[in-house]
């Protein structure tokens, strides 16, 4: 890997733990609270994706023999859309949670409307 990447995926690195301390400390309006918490952690796992995705560009740009015809080339494709898949399918699994949220917040939200809270 050249250095300027290395450099890059480090700082990348760093950023997402930035933004996931920012969301686990952060307190907004209660209103507003979950969801900003929610939006600061995708961009934590947004960032995680690109740190991880921008490897393999990288390297089919400095060697592309590394990637193409080696005993290694099989493996570090699969590595890097293994990865990927994985981490696709946790930010899809986590857009499913807010909408199942979403939706268990109105229902409770028309059960409080038409019951009263309960003491």
């Amino acid at each position: 890997m050249v250095e300027w990447s290395q450099s890059l995926q480090i700082s990348i690195i760093g950023g997402a733990f930035i933004f996931a301390y920012i969301a686990s400390t952060i307190n907004f309006p209660e209103k507003f609270n979950n969801g900003m918490k929610m939006l600061f952690y995708l961009f934590t796992i947004g960032m995680v994706i690109v740190s991880i995705g921008m490897n393999y560009p990288i390297l089919a740009y400095e060697d592309s023999a590394l990637l193409a015809n080696s005993s290694v080339g099989g493996a570090l494709n699969g590595i890097f859309i293994g990865l990927l898949s994985i981490l696709s399918a946790l930010v899809l699994l986590i857009f499913a949670f807010i909408i199942i949220g979403m939706v268990m917040s109105i229902k409770e939200r028309k059960r409080r409307e038409q019951y009263g809270d309960s003491d």
